[in-house]
């Protein structure tokens, strides 16, 4: 029994044996195996670190550029502001002046539209005054004309006239000078008369005959100047009448 015991466990100790070396060669195995992996990841490890580094130094260039960049922009975004602000300030001054000259505009062109409303009123005033003073002329102008005409007919009536008139101092004259001789001799017969009746004052008056004679040649004289007078009195009337 003992036996059976001993070599049962001899048996457990070979087979424990061998299962040790078993996992002694798999421990060796696998610790081989891990070693490869850890040599392959240093391996992969160092070619990923070289390319990180140079990814790095890649990064590092191009942060660097970015941040030149940036500095860059930032430079001319405060240049950029800056001439916004100029150009806000100019922008804001030029408005402000545009906005007083539009309200000085404004009112200048209120003031103008006062003046040109006035100005308007005394020009259509003053055309009013000279449309005015024009038809007055016009009707002066036509009643010129007017006069003109009467004035021409009155000359001709004063041309017939003055023929006339001068045709009536012809006359006139004559019968004048015609009064004249007719007075010399009517003195000179007096005259004689005068004498006659001084001679005959010792004498009878006698003889009717040469009495009656003198009041009928002085009936003809009278006769003869009324005949006169009354053709005077017709070319007057004639002359008045024109």
């Amino acid at each position: 029994m003992k036996m059976e015991e001993v070599e049962l466990q001899e048996e457990k100790s070979r087979l424990a044996k061998q299962n040790a070396d078993k996992a002694h060669q798999n421990f060796l195995a696998m610790a081989e195996h891990f070693n490869q992996l850890i040599e392959n990841s240093k391996e992969s490890n160092d070619k990923q670190a070289q390319v990180v580094c140079e990814e790095n130094c890649s990064l590092v260039a191009l942060t660097q550029d970015l941040q030149s960049k940036l500095t860059k922009l930032a430079a001319q975004r405060n240049e950029a502001l800056t001439a916004v602000q100029e150009i806000k300030f100019q922008l804001d001054a030029r408005l402000a002046t545009s906005m007083e000259e539009e309200a000085t505009a404004m009112e200048q062109i209120i003031q103008e539209d006062k003046l040109a409303l006035l100005v308007r009123k005394e020009k259509e005033a003053t055309m009013g005054s000279i449309m005015e003073e024009s038809r007055k002329l016009q009707k002066e102008a036509e009643e010129n004309i007017l006069l003109r005409e009467q004035l021409l007919d009155r000359g001709h009536i004063i041309d017939i006239m003055q023929g006339e008139i001068s045709s009536i101092h012809a006359r006139v004259s004559k019968l004048k000078s015609a009064l004249v001789t007719t007075s010399s001799s009517t003195n000179s017969s007096d005259k004689d008369d005068c004498k006659s009746a001084s001679v005959d004052t010792d004498r009878p008056l006698g003889n009717d005959d040469n009495r009656n004679d003198l009041p009928q040649r002085s009936h003809a004289k009278d006769h003869t100047t009324s005949s006169d007078d009354d053709d005077d009195d017709d070319e007057w009337e004639v002359l008045e009448a024109n």
